[in-house]
């Protein structure tokens, strides 16, 4: 269980999760480190390390398929400049985050990015999926999917899940 404000998880609940404490940075480093030779000249691909100062109880395999899939489709859609994967503490929870320099999304695509089949260009290899399989998963592991961007200057795709703050610890039955 997990003892806090509204958090309560039952060993069965926790049995398919992974504890991450310093494993955070070690997740985005991974992707990182297994991204870069898909990277194109001209384009570099960077972690932003952040202290570990939180624990997350979340599916490692999940949040792996979700960071990649972001930086997959930041990719695709950046010719130059750079790439950002990290994560921050915020109030709401811990977001992880992939930033790019890519060419943005317009007002009028956002409002149905994280929808099925939706493709921004049909040139480019994909299925339409991706964003709305990685929208379900991080709405399962309890959290908040976004993207803020600007046509011509990039995008920032983001989710944010709970993790245990210092008043909530976790204990056995």
């Amino acid at each position: 269980y997990l003892k806090g404000d509204n958090a309560a998880l039952t060993a069965e609940e926790l049995a398919g999760y992974d504890l991450f404490k310093k494993y955070m940075n070690m997740l985005c480093e991974d992707i990182v480190r297994s991204s870069q030779i898909k990277v194109p000249q001209g384009v570099e691909l960077v972690f932003d390390p952040h202290p570990s100062d939180c624990t997350v109880i979340s599916d490692r395999n999940r949040l792996h398929q979700v960071i990649s899939n972001f930086v997959n489709n930041a990719l695709k859609f950046t010719s130059s400049g750079s790439i950002h994967v990290g994560y921050e503490k915020k109030e709401e929870g811990v977001e992880f985050y992939v930033s790019d320099t890519g060419i943005g999304i317009s007002k009028e695509q956002l409002t149905h990015i994280f929808e099925r089949f939706v493709k921004l260009n049909s040139f480019i290899h994909g299925t339409g999926l991706g964003l709305s399989i990685c929208k379900s998963i991080v709405e399962q592991l309890g959290g908040v999917i976004g993207v803020d961007s600007e046509e011509g200057k990039g995008s920032r795709f983001w989710f944010t899940i709970p993790y245990i703050n210092s008043q909530q610890s976790i204990v056995n039955d």
